[in-house]
């Protein structure tokens, strides 16, 4: 027998650990795997990656326009044949390789804008029969057949604009003429310009672009303009705004096809350059006229009223140094032509202006300091103005004259946006038909009621609307009617679905749920007037309360004051000091006692003289004025006390002027002398008297024949 003997002994823990392993393996193996076809499928769909990152849009049944702008490419995708428009803006496409566009022989527009463009290959364009607009501006492209070799343009039989603009700006050499002779179709050609001392920018060649009309100027270095345009004589349309010219040649401008220019940047104070350009505008078809960007100035306006016998109907003035237009004659008169339409000052810095319109229908002041100026007038000469456009935006306008717009009657809009305009201040009666008010960005938080009345009734009788947008409205008690006109009028109110309104505790809420607004507002605010009203009222109650008192505690000393002064403007005043030893004030039913005892005993002698209401007192003259002129003018005044005394107002009344004289107009003498007719127990008397006769003394009167005797004697003392 054999016996088959193994190298080795599996053991149970050895099986599980070589499981693992083969378990390891495998997923190493599938994870190599995926990678590896990962990599493969990317490798396959490199060629065509571009595409996932392009917008397609189908035009029509059998067109394709692709927008590949902002997509990280490096190089042109491969596309199908029927793409008409094919953007390619802000990548990083450094060449355009000779076949790559063969296909694309439906391609109408090509823009390679933006990008690192240094190179075209010769064969580039070759199958773009059909391409009208090429745009390859803002690239590192050299103006030299390198970059352009000879004959690139060459298949672009079609092209009729092409824009080169804005290139690598070491560039100083211009164009190479001869590559663009073969784009006998060519209507618009926008490029950079570069000084030239041997040939002439725009050389013979540009004679066989026969179609070309429009010119626009990138990146400008030249600086004299000397029959620059000899060989485009086509041309209607110029724009060399980015140049900056100090010399020209007359006759430069000179060509009767120009219809739009946009002037060159320059000092204007070569009077001679203004001379000459006036000129041979005046000698143009020019309709449209743009000075941007220059140091435009007054002064230099004295020889563009030359030009009020061309042909403009629009002339662009704006971002200039303009401080003041006057056309009073100081310093310059300023004129526009008559068949000017659009006049566009905007960005300036004007203060001032004042100037005959004519016929100008639309007039841009935007972003100028015609605030303060505003505030007198909107100065336009002519009476009976064809205006219909205004922008006022801007212009740190806050107040406005009543009368601003009141001449005109033919304004449809009006664009009072971005001012610090805090309340309407302006006639707007005069505001026509279907006029649009623009208030936004204003800082208006509401308005009174009587512009709300004005504007309502111009919304409804002639349709006119306003733009408030952008202005934080009050969503506070004060508001509320202004909150009520927005929500009855929100017809007229442009925009009105996306204004706003700040609540007291600082949120703020868009009024697309106006009327719920406007709603809570009122029950808090009835709430809040309510607890206003009682809170008033009680404070006025507390204040009605107060008052009485004190008057009540001053009454003797106002009524005492208010009887002095009638005394001293009256003209019956004595001479003497004192006229009156005595004043008897007594009540009526101790009337025999003052006739029959007190007048017999106190001026039977001749030494005394009593004043006695019924015999001295004026006729005519009130009780109470006769009372207080006694007072004054008697040295004392004798109180009869007597319980009857006490129940007669004018008893009281003579005793309190007597007190109030003798504290506040005798330096607190004691004016008072108290006869205690009959005898009266403590109780029963007023505080008044009880507080008087603890600090004074009194006289009790005694009905027998000695105490008649010592009392008249002692009255007698009291009042000398």
């Amino acid at each position: 027998m054999m016996s088959s003997t193994f190298p080795y002994t599996m053991t149970e823990e050895t099986f599980k650990g070589t499981a693992t392993m083969q378990i390891m393996y495998q997923v190493l193996a599938l994870l190599a795997f995926t990678i590896s076809l990962a990599v493969c499928e990317n490798k396959m769909k490199l060629p065509g990656q571009e595409k996932e990152r392009c917008n397609y849009l189908r035009v029509g049944r059998k067109k394709l326009n692709v927008d590949c702008s902002f997509s990280y490419m490096s190089k042109i995708p491969v596309l199908q044949y029927n793409v008409t428009f094919l953007n390619l803006q802000f990548n990083s496409i450094e060449i355009i390789s000779s076949g790559i566009l063969g296909n694309l022989s439906q391609l109408s527009e090509l823009d390679i804008s933006y990008n690192k463009l240094s190179w075209i290959e010769p064969d580039a364009f070759a199958g773009l029969c059909s391409l009208k607009k090429l745009i390859l501006q803002n690239n590192a492209l050299k103006y030299n057949t390198v970059s352009f070799p000879l004959g690139i343009f060459k298949p672009l039989e079609s092209l009729n604009y092409l824009n080169i603009k804005f290139n690598d700006p070491s560039n100083s050499e211009n164009f190479p003429s001869s590559v663009l002779s073969d784009l006998t179709e060519l209507t618009d050609l926008e490029l950079d310009v570069f000084k030239s001392q041997d040939s002439m920018v725009f050389p013979e060649v540009y004679m066989s672009l026969e179609r070309l009309q429009r010119l626009v100027v990138g990146n400008c270095t030249m600086n004299t303009m000397n029959n620059t345009f000899t060989y485009l004589p086509y041309l209607h349309y110029i724009d060399m705004s980015s140049c900056t010219i100090s010399n020209y040649q007359k006759g430069t401008l000179n060509k009767k096809n120009l219809t739009y220019l946009s002037m060159p940047g320059k000092s204007w104070e070569h009077l001679t350059y203004d001379q000459n350009v006036i000129h041979d505008l005046n000698s143009t078809n020019l309709t449209i006229l743009v000075m941007k960007h220059s140091t435009f100035s007054l002064e230099s306006a004295f020889h563009y009223k030359y030009l009020i016998h061309s042909g403009l109907r629009e002339l662009y003035i704006n971002n200039n140094n303009l401080r003041k237009i006057i056309n009073r004659g100081e310093p310059v008169e300023f004129c526009l032509p008559s068949t000017l339409e659009i006049l566009d000052l905007s960005n300036n810095k004007l203060r001032q202006f004042c100037v005959n319109l004519r016929n100008v229908t639309v007039l841009s002041l935007r972003n100028n300091f015609l605030g303060p100026f505003l505030e007198q007038n909107l100065c336009i000469q002519n009476e009976a103005s064809n205006l219909r456009r205004i922008d006022l935006s801007f212009n740190r306008i806050e107040h406005f004259s009543f009368s601003i717009f009141r001449q005109q009657i033919n304004l449809k809009f009006i664009n009072l946006s971005y001012n610090n305009i805090l309340d309407i201040s302006f006639d707007v009666s005069y505001i026509n038909y279907s006029t649009i008010l623009d208030l936004s960005s204003t800082n208006i938080s509401f308005f009174e009621p009587t512009f709300m009345s004005n504007f309502s009734e111009l919304m409804h009788s002639y349709g006119l609307k306003l733009n408030l947008s952008n202005n934080m409205f009050e969503c506070k008690c004060k508001g509320i009617l202004f909150l009520v006109w927005i929500c009855n009028n929100s017809n007229h109110l442009v925009n009105s679905e996306n204004y706003e309104c700040k609540f007291e505790d600082g949120s703020v809420t868009e009024l697309l749920q106006l009327r719920d607004i406007i709603f809570s507002l009122q029950i808090n605010c009835m709430s809040f007037n309510l607890l206003a009203a009682s809170l008033s009222i009680i404070i006025l109650l507390a204040f009605a309360i107060q008052g009485a008192r004190l008057v009540f505690k001053y009454r003797w000393r106002l009524l005492y004051m208010y009887y002095r002064k009638r005394r001293i403007f009256s003209n019956e005043q004595s001479v003497e000091k004192f006229k009156f030893n005595a004043f008897i004030a007594y009540s009526e039913n101790d009337r025999d006692f003052v006739l029959n005892d007190c007048i017999q005993n106190l001026e039977g002698d001749g030494e005394l003289k009593l004043c006695i209401h019924h015999r001295d007192f004026l006729p005519g003259e009130e009780i109470t004025a006769n009372i207080t002129n006694a007072i004054h003018e008697s040295r004392k005044t004798i109180c009869i006390i007597s319980k009857s005394f006490f129940q007669s107002y004018y008893c009281m009344f003579e005793y309190n002027m007597a007190l109030t004289e003798g504290i506040y107009e005798r330096e607190e003498q004691n004016v008072l002398i108290l006869v205690f007719y009959e005898q009266i127990m403590p109780r029963d008397l007023p505080l008044v008297i009880q507080e008087q006769i603890r600090q004074r003394s009194y006289i009790l009167y005694c009905n027998d024949g000695r105490g008649n005797v010592d009392f008249w004697k002692r009255v007698k003392e009291a009042i000398m």
